[in-house]
């Protein structure tokens, strides 16, 4: 018996090694014999977790006790069919039947340990949260929800004031509703352009398009994430705000990430739409834990610096193109203004800072 089966066991480890000798020795039952041998090695690393648990834990082998005397009696059909000659027909047709009925006895056992392994990990979360929400109750009894430092700082709901002097974008502003209102096949967009050629100006420009608007409704969601990104449990505790919804204590990022499916489950019977603006190449990871979902009408728009190649084929991408020079001209005209605070800027002025600077998009200085 090899150390590996002896660790799990002595019903498995004798079923593992019978098996494999037999392998060669019956012929006649040699794919069965390897079907059996490959759900062996998928069963393997469940039963070695649970006897490492029930050691570490100091638990009783009941659990996995069963399992072994099911596979003691296997390894000695599995011996029987190592002595079957290849002339008795009816002996071969009576062992294969229970050859096939011990392979699905043994994936019934896999289902059984993964079923029970989900169990137990969403009993463990459970057990946790109420720990932590015990640890987290004042004096008078009532729960208070703790965020971590950037949780106040993050923010859902869409900037409403747009500037009253926009250009250049109406182009792009068509291309994304194309994407994302049109094209059932996309699910999330990647707008990318340098710093200030006006990525987040067209993210919430498109959310307050009247199209926009008419199809998301209340379910549009503006996440600005910047270089300093916030945890997947900050964005998630504000969407729980932003829909008015009890705010959850959250353990981990996984603990997030079943919220968030619950929360996005709940309010799927209507279209979605989540705008994280201003995504750094350190933070691809977190626009992932947004694409798990497989939900209608979900739509996710990603503004970038970069074009975020991790994220691979799924995501459709534009690339927004810097002002023209009339366009950034006209702008900086109506944002810039003379010592007398009057908005007429000399042509050769503007051309003389325009040249000296090369800047294309001093528009957003105003800010």
């Amino acid at each position: 018996m090899d150390a590996g089966g002896a660790a799990l066991g002595a019903g498995f480890g004798l079923l593992l090694e019978t098996v494999k000798e037999s392998i060669d020795k019956a012929v006649m039952f040699k794919p069965m014999l390897k079907n059996i041998e490959g759900t062996l090695e998928c069963l393997q690393p469940l039963i070695q977790d649970i006897k490492g648990l029930n050691m570490e834990l100091d638990l009783p082998e009941g659990e996995t006790t069963d399992f072994e005397s099911k596979m003691e009696q296997g390894a000695m059909l599995v011996a029987k069919c190592s002595k079957v000659g290849r002339l008795k027909f009816f002996k071969k047709r009576r062992y294969t039947d229970k050859l096939l009925e011990l392979d699905q006895t043994l994936k019934g056992l896999i289902r059984i340990l993964q079923v029970q392994g989900t169990r137990d990990t969403k009993k463990t979360l459970k057990l946790t949260r109420d720990i932590h929400t015990a640890f987290i109750k004042d004096n008078g009894g009532n729960n208070r929800v703790v965020y971590d430092p950037i949780i106040s700082a993050v923010t859902c709901g869409v900037p409403q004031v747009l500037p009253p002097l926009i250009l250049g974008l109406d182009e792009a502003l068509q291309e994304l509703k194309m994407t994302l209102l049109l094209n059932d096949d996309a699910s999330l967009l990647v707008v990318t352009a340098p710093g200030g050629c006006g990525k987040t100006l067209l993210a919430q420009k498109f959310c307050l398009d009247p199209q926009v608007q008419e199809k998301f409704k209340k379910n549009i969601f503006f996440v600005p994430v910047s270089k300093r990104s916030p945890s997947l449990s900050a964005i998630v505790q504000q969407l729980y705000k932003q829909k008015r919804q009890d705010v959850p204590v959250l353990i981990n990022e996984a603990d997030a990430t079943i919220h968030l499916e619950q929360l996005l489950n709940q309010i799927g019977g209507n279209p979605i739409l989540l705008v994280l603006d201003d995504v750094w190449p350190a933070s691809q990871s977190l626009v992932e834990n947004f694409v798990l979902f497989r939900i209608p009408d979900y739509k996710i728009l990603v503004t970038s610096r970069s074009p975020l190649p991790s994220l691979g084929p799924i995501a459709c991408r534009y690339e927004l193109n810097p002002l023209n020079d009339k366009d950034a001209m006209t702008l900086f005209r109506h944002w810039a203004s003379m010592e007398d605070e009057s908005s007429h800027i000399p042509d050769d002025v503007v051309k003389k800072v325009f040249c000296d600077s090369g800047l294309v998009c001093l528009f957003f200085l105003f800010k």
